[in-house]
Order: C-alpha cells, then structure tokens, then sequence
C-alpha cells in the first residue's frame, strides 16, 4: 500500500476519533446540568420543567485531536498531489 493511502487512513482515523471524543464531550455536558444557584453568575435555562444551568463550555483534547487530523488529512492530500502519476502509459 503507498505511503499516502497510509497516511489517508491514519488521518481519517485519527478525526473518526477526535470526532467521537467531541459527541461524549457534548453529551456529558448537556447531560450535567448545574442546580440553580444565585451566586454562580450563569444564564437558567427550562429543562423539562426543572430550572438548570450550565458552567462555561471548556474545549478538551476533543478539539486538538480534530485539529491534528484535519492537519494530516491536508498533507496526506497534498503529498498525493504532489506524488500523483498516470498508472497507465499514454498511447498517442
């Protein structure tokens, strides 16, 4: 297999899971909800009839591991770009 169908995959991968750490991250978030408090300075919100609110969201290591794939998926495109070759000769 080349180099740069090797490198397609690792990409891909690697976003499949920063992809996958970002939907856990979203669903613990919305998940767990905060009691209201006056003194913690967040908007409330209506969940099925409770009164909650959210902390701040904080970015995890979900958005670096995008961040890194979407990097090697770029030079996994542009290293076959630049590697590409016709695989069959020209017949004039």
């Amino acid at each position: 297999m080349r180099a740069v169908a090797v490198a397609g995959l690792v990409s891909a991968s690697i976003l499949a899971i920063g992809i996958a750490q970002l939907v856990v991250e979203v669903r613990d978030y919305i998940g767990s909800p905060f009691h209201p408090s006056s003194a913690a300075g967040m908007v409330v919100f209506t969940v099925n009839g409770a009164l909650v609110q959210y902390p701040p969201w904080e970015a995890g290591t979900s958005v670096l591991v995008l961040g890194a794939g979407l990097i090697f998926l770029i030079a996994a495109a542009l290293a076959a770009a630049v590697t590409w070759k016709p695989t069959r000769p020209r017949v004039y």
